[in-house]
């Protein structure tokens, strides 16, 4: 996980793994994770895993053949890999290289564990398909099955790459849940890291749509002042939400629209947000909340850097 450190004044991600399939899109992670760097002193620990020979022992293949089979692939990603690392060099960041052996998801885990990873960032090309692609599953699995934060960017954040203004804006959708509670303290302690304002949305079902959907004959009289009324209610609940937050500029906005992924995108492209931040309980509690499903669409289809948290 990441570590809090009070001392140090915040958030401090120290061993981040970069995972890259070696693909071009790998250098849509570079910026967001230049960014982090530069605040943290962290070092990016780039890492790739080839898939391996192990399989041909079955067929009566030799160890000593299969280890050579096995060393000429790790040679040849390495080649690949040390070109992406040496672009990151270049801008001033610190970069180990690591090549795993075995299944994607595996090795990254062990990975993970070996560099003492408190970040995981992957690109992916999600608004293909992101179960798909060769980091596509394995994105989802980091997501569902381990407990540090994973950052990902997709392809739809190509055409705004090139802005490199820094993160200045962080959005945190919330729908209420103790998981979105405890990824409120990691939204502020990230926008300290930054120095940026923390924007805070909840998105409600648009009220008015649906009364006039379910009054198809004409309106009650009390509907207007019942639908005011709701979403009073809701919006003093946002504000109770953010009360504890000590920052100087964290605002929040009730957003409404029957469907929260669209929301939360239409919102982020809107109002040009640099950074997402996506609460998530893990496979387990998925299915219990709306932002758990939700995330994994946001991974896919959003046009800015998105940071999934599990809570402090």
């Amino acid at each position: 996980m990441a570590v809090l450190d009070e001392d140090m004044g915040g958030l401090m991600f120290k061993n981040i793994l970069l995972a890259t399939d070696l693909s071009p899109m790998t250098r849509l992670a570079f910026g967001p994770t230049e960014e982090i760097v530069r605040k943290t002193g962290g070092t990016v620990h780039m890492f790739h895993a080839v898939r391996g020979y192990s399989d041909l022992l079955g067929f009566d293949a030799g160890e000593a053949f299969v280890s050579s089979l096995n060393d000429a692939e790790k040679q040849r990603a390495n080649a690949a890999i040390t070109l992406f690392a040496d672009d990151l060099r270049q801008r001033g960041v610190k970069v180990d290289v690591h090549i795993g052996v075995g299944g994607t998801f595996g090795a990254i885990r062990q990975a993970i564990e070996r560099v003492s990873a408190d970040l995981v960032v992957i690109a992916t090309r999600g608004r293909a398909d992101y179960t798909s692609q060769y980091l596509g599953s394995t994105c989802a699995r980091v997501l569902r099955d381990t407990a540090v934060p994973l950052l990902t960017v997709n392809d739809g954040t190509r055409a705004r790459a090139t802005k490199n203004g820094g993160i200045k804006k962080i959005l945190l959708p919330t729908d209420f849940s103790e998981m979105a509670a405890r990824g409120l303290r990691f939204g502020e302690e990230i926008t300290k890291l930054f120095g940026a304002k923390l924007e805070v949305v909840h998105v409600v079902s648009n009220l008015w749509d649906l009364a006039v959907s379910l009054f198809a004959d004409g309106l009650p009289d009390d509907v207007p002042r019942q639908v005011a009324a709701v979403k009073a209610r809701v919006q003093h609940t946002l504000e109770k939400f953010i009360e504890p937050v000590k920052l100087a500029d964290v605002t929040q906005t009730l957003i409404e629209d029957n469907n929260p992924e669209s929301g939360i995108l239409a919102y982020a492209d809107a109002h040009d947000v640099d950074l997402i931040v996506m609460p998530y309980a893990g496979r387990d509690a998925v299915k219990h909340t709306i932002l758990g499903s939700v995330t994994e669409r946001i991974i896919k289809h959003a046009r800015c850097p998105v940071i999934n948290v599990k809570g402090l």
